[in-house]
This record gives structure tokens, C-alpha cells and sequence, in this order.
């Protein structure tokens, strides 16, 4: 018998959680005009910089002028942005079923709509690891993970841990949380 442990229960709620998690999400986020990007800063942060020795000189009058000790300068030294983070993006499981053919498992990531990102399965038991990767699906604000499959042949009997990763062109990545399934 092949059954999958505690996924029937949550899968109706996932929408009600994802649409409380997107509207709590964009109550927190500032607002920014589409195309605007944020402008850099520099911080006046003193630094202690020490001058290099000075050579002697030598005056008009042929007599060598004493040197001195180098001296501590305030410099301030200007602090460079971080290069941009092309950000993470919040991707859940909605299903995970174990058939006779195998695995299935589907998601969404919320506020990502890049037409060329993937999304890849990765399924683990003890030493042993099956992946699975398909193009992600944008619709409206989010993309959908269509159906990820791992064939029956793959998978030994026992507890599998599934992850669903999102991977952009522009960067953006995600990890769900992991979730159970029992294959017997």
C-alpha cells in the first residue's frame, strides 16, 4: 500500500495559508514605482589611515630638514553598496502524492512570474537522493510548479523527505519547508 503521511489534511488549507501569507507579505512591503531602482549610499565613517614616511628634503640652504613619525589622518572612507541581491522567493508544496507509478508532487511561489525559471524536486532517504526538475509556470502574480515526477522504480520503501527549490534567470531562489512522505 502506498500512501502519503499528513499531506490530504493540509492541502486544504493551503490556499487560505498562502493567501493570508501574500496579503500579510504585501502589507509590510514599501511600495516602489515599477522600474525604480534603490540609490546607493555612502557612509562618512571615520577610518585611521596612516601617511607613509616623508623623505628628507632638503632645504635651499643645503641643511636637511628632520623627518617625522608617521601620524594617524581621519579619512573618511566611503562605504560601496553590496552588489544587488536579486532576492528569494516563498515557495510552498500544495501537493505530494505516492501512486503506483510514483511521486507527484505539485507547488506555487508566490510573486514570481519569470517565465524561464525551473523548479526542481528533491526527494531524500537516508544516503539515497532522486530529484526532478520542470519549467515553472507563471499565472497572474505567482508561477506554479506543474506536476514533478519520480517514478515508482526510484523510490525504496520508507520515509521520504521532499524539498521544492525555485531557481530564476534573474537569480531569485526559494526552498520550501521540507515535507513527509511515506512510501511502502
Amino acid at each position: 500500500m502506498i500512501k502519503a503521511r499528513g499531506i490530504r489534511r493540509t492541502r486544504a488549507l493551503w490556499p487560505l495559508m498562502l493567501i493570508t501569507a501574500t496579503a500579510s507579505l504585501a502589507a509590510c512591503a514599501p511600495y516602489a514605482a515599477p522600474g525604480a531602482t534603490p540609490s546607493p549610499t555612502a557612509s562618512a565613517t571615520p577610518t585611521r589611515v596612516a601617511t607613509p614616511d616623508a623623505s628628507p628634503s632638503v632645504p635651499p640652504s643645503g641643511a636637511p630638514t628632520p623627518t617625522s613619525a608617521p601620524s594617524p589622518t581621519d579619512v573618511p572612507t566611503p562605504t560601496v553598496p553590496p552588489a544587488e541581491d536579486p532576492g528569494s522567493a516563498e515557495i510552498a508544496i500544495i501537493t505530494a502524492d505516492v501512486t503506483d507509478a510514483g511521486l507527484e508532487v505539485t507547488g506555487i511561489v508566490v510573486g514570481q512570474t519569470d517565465p524561464s525559471a525551473v523548479c526542481v524536486l528533491t526527494a531524500a532517504s537516508g544516503s539515497r537522493t532522486r530529484t526532478a526538475e520542470v519549467t515553472a509556470n507563471p499565472s497572474g502574480d505567482n508561477s506554479y510548479c506543474p506536476v514533478l515526477r519520480i517514478a515508482r522504480s526510484e523510490l525504496a520503501a520508507g520515509t521520504w523527505d521532499l524539498v521544492l527549490s525555485y531557481r530564476s534567470s534573474a537569480g531569485v531562489t526559494g526552498r520550501s519547508s521540507s515535507t513527509a512522505v511515506e512510501v511502502q
